[in-house]
């Protein structure tokens, strides 16, 4: 044997953890601001289409 594996499981904790962090703090504030911006550019569609259909 070569040792135990208490060392691993901590660094595969800890990696979990900030994986975690990093989900929290950084991809749902970016998926927040897709989200946003997808739905100003959608109602800028539909207000564009209904100013292109009401004026024809």
């Amino acid at each position: 044997m070569t040792g135990n594996w208490h060392a691993v499981f901590i660094v595969a904790s800890v990696m979990n953890a900030a994986a975690a962090l990093l989900a929290w703090f950084v991809l749902k504030p970016m998926r927040r601001n897709q989200i946003e911006a997808a739905r100003v550019q959608g109602n800028a569609e539909v207000d564009g289409n209904l100013i292109a259909n009401s004026a024809a």
